[in-house]
């Protein structure tokens, strides 16, 4: 979790025990050991005043760490019942890493490193490019309301509201190699 003035919040176990690779923390700040690394951490930070003037919920980027490595990282506002269980009034963003394993070469593995279930992931692919829901449903023999209920269910796990925004996403991890 990061505060509106670029403070951590709060760090879960994972990134704690993940970080020597990618970042390191310097009075409650994140800093990164590349500066290419760094120059994208500060445009990431800097989209959320785009995020919270707007309809966009979410804003992403990939870090390379010293090993090589692709870190997918996902922005997006902290909800305001986790900010209360926080104690927090600040407004905050939530920082989600990802790490991008080489087997993670196509669309639907990023989507499912994104949190969806793999049938979930084919059909947001489909719609991220381009598929009407009716095609996409027809594609993957399902009915038009078990793809419907689904797109509600992708929506929700990505933090998005619309089919735009889902294009916009599958868009972007189509430009991750």
């Amino acid at each position: 979790l990061i505060t509106h003035d670029k403070k951590i919040l709060f760090l879960n176990r994972s990134i704690q025990e993940n970080q020597n690779d990618l970042f390191y923390v310097s009075k409650d700040n994140i800093v990164f050991y590349s500066n290419h690394n760094e120059n994208l951490w500060r445009k990431l930070l800097n989209s959320k005043k785009d995020i919270i003037s707007s309809n966009i919920h979410s804003e992403m980027t990939t870090f390379i760490d010293k090993n090589n490595h692709k870190i997918l990282a996902r922005i997006m506002p902290l909800p305001t019942i986790i900010a209360d269980h926080f104690g927090t009034t600040a407004r905050c963003q939530m920082v989600f890493f990802y790490d991008l394993k080489p087997s993670q070469n196509n669309i639907i593995d990023l989507l499912r490193s994104l949190g969806l279930s793999h049938s979930e992931a084919q059909l947001a692919q489909r719609i991220g490019h381009l598929e009407t829901l009716k095609e996409s449903a027809q594609n993957l023999c399902i009915s038009y309301e078990t793809a419907r209920s689904s797109l509600k269910k992708i929506f929700s796990k990505l933090n998005i509201n619309t089919q735009n925004e889902l294009v916009s996403l599958v868009t972007k991890l189509s430009f991750i190699r």
